[in-house]
């Protein structure tokens, strides 16, 4: 447990340990705990913002996949709020803090990591508490089936050797070998479809879950992004038109939302290209002057547009389109919450870091139950668990470094993906190796399946036993019996178990 916490502080490197305090003309460097509150902190480009704060002076784009895991860079300017752990990408910013390290966001990341998992709701398994009792139990009635006919009878060797053919008949073989066995088979099933689980009790917590909670960005969609539509602000251009001037601009940049562009054709002759940090980008094509990007652009740009949105297209300073870009979905979710319907799944939700337009977009295409969105990780974990108040038996599916408080307070935790970060791979008790997200119906098939190989192999051994018992107690059944019962219905539930190895988890 302790190497396993400390692995998974070191993966998510959340940190800054240093940050720079500006006294006046004096810049000093501190290590970031000794740092106090209303102390002026300068964040160069390429940095990790050290502490909690509001900007004083500077602009600039943050990076705030460690804690969102929003892939579109938020832009920020005087007056705004800054998280830790967000990295600067552009230009230079003073921060007037407003907590202490031990009070951050990342510091309470941190802390949900390591204490998480006390959260978790422990499974019980059925072998440990038979066992329990069981053992003892048929010891003593072994005994007592010798000890009180000899003390009425005076006769010792018929009742020595019935209690002796009862209490190897008693041995409880077949349940303990076959319950483990059946789980092994499971994990060993799991793994051929490219699936760790890291234990049997993650399976069983699996087979009884009718809740499934997902994280959007890189779980349920790809993470890249598309033009979904285009809404013509002047009716003297068309689509075709607008696109290919906006194409042409955005290939200048290097900007996540740029790349929606690249399948659109495009002009090579654009000049006096300036890209806007946080805002957009403006240039010309053939005497026209483009400006592409957000509200804040055409603010700082002092031309007047009435529409809202993150892409928005001007011609000469009159507004021309407005572009509407989607994350795009992967193209299984929507057979997997089919699925899940089908295995009677109730509730399934979603619980992201982006903005509350992307998730419910994402929401209403896959016909999820909850939509919950522009959530920090702290947050995410805190509306998991209050989902699992309502459903207790659920699970949680997540890539991300951002996801890992919310994967280590799970009942079960899945993350998925060939790029899932190495924090969530670590807090998971099951991992997807591919994107597939196909293979987390097959999970909970294999899951199922499982557990209904528990079931017959715990009745077959316990009705068995219990005939066999009640024939050796009367004196109708001898040693040979005793063995053969116990060897072959030990045999049966082993073989029973390995029907799981031929199992087909897609059908």
């Amino acid at each position: 447990m302790e190497k396993s916490r400390n692995s998974i502080l070191a993966t998510l490197d959340l940190k800054a340990e240093e940050a720079r305090v500006v006294e006046g003309e004096n810049v000093t460097v501190v290590p970031s705990e000794s740092v106090a509150v209303g102390t002026i902190v300068r964040v160069l480009a390429g940095e990790k913002i050290p502490l909690d704060g509001v900007v004083v002076s500077g602009t600039s784009t943050l990076d705030m996949k460690s804690l969102t895991g929003e892939f579109l860079p938020l832009p920020v300017e005087r007056g705004s709020t800054v998280l830790s752990s967000s990295v600067n990408l552009s230009g230079s910013l003073e921060i007037r803090t407003i907590r202490v390290w031990e009070e951050s966001t990342a510091a309470r990341i941190f802390h949900l990591v390591e204490e998480s998992s006390a959260k978790k709701a422990p499974t019980e398994r059925f072998i440990t508490t038979f066992a329990r009792y069981y053992t003892p139990a048929v010891v003593i009635a072994a005994l007592l089936l010798f000890l009180i006919p000899f003390v009425m009878t005076g006769s010792c060797q018929p009742w020595l050797y019935r209690s002796l053919v009862f209490l190897v008949v008693s041995c409880p073989c077949a349940l303990v070998i076959s319950v483990p066995l059946s789980y092994f088979a499971g994990i060993g099933k799991s793994a051929k479809s490219g699936i760790i689980v890291k234990g049997g009790n993650y399976l069983e917590a699996l087979a009884k879950a009718d809740c499934a909670i997902f994280d959007k960005t890189g779980t349920l969609t790809t993470g890249s992004f598309a033009i979904d539509s285009i809404d013509l602000l002047d009716v003297a251009y068309s689509k075709e038109q607008v696109t290919h001037l906006a194409a042409s601009l955005e290939k200048h940049s290097t900007h996540p939302l740029a790349k929606a562009f690249e399948p659109f054709p495009h002009a090579e002759d654009v000049a006096d290209v300036q890209e806007h940090a946080g805002k957009g980008i403006v240039g010309t094509i053939a005497d026209q002057r483009i400006a592409l990007g957000n509200n804040a652009l055409y603010e700082a740009l002092n031309i007047r547009m009435d529409e809202q949105g993150a892409l928005l297209m001007s011609i000469d300073g009159s507004p021309a389109a407005r572009f509407n870009v989607v994350d795009t979905i992967k193209g299984e979710a929507p057979a997997l919450m089919e699925r899940l319907r089908e295995f009677g799944f109730t509730t399934i939700g979603m619980i992201s870091g982006d903005s509350r337009q992307s998730s419910a977009a994402v929401g209403s295409v896959l016909g999820l139950d909850e939509v919950h969105s522009a959530l920090l990780p702290h947050q995410k974990q805190e509306k998991m668990l209050e989902m699992g108040e309502r459903s207790p038996d659920y699970f949680f599916v997540g890539d991300g470094m951002n996801d890992a408080p919310s994967l280590a307070a799970s009942k079960v935790e899945i993350a998925i993906g060939s790029g899932a970060s190495d924090a969530a791979i670590e807090h998971a008790d099951a991992v997807i190796i591919s994107d597939d997200l196909t293979e987390v119906g097959n999970l909970i098939s294999i899951s199922r399946k499982t557990a209904r190989i528990v079931r017959q192999n715990i009745a077959l051994a316990l009705g068995v036993k219990a005939l066999a018992m009640i024939l050796a107690a009367l004196g109708h059944a001898p040693m040979w019996v005793a063995v053969t019962v116990d060897t072959g219905v030990t045999f049966l539930a082993i073989l029973n178990a390995l029907r799981l190895l031929i199992f087909d988890p897609s059908r």
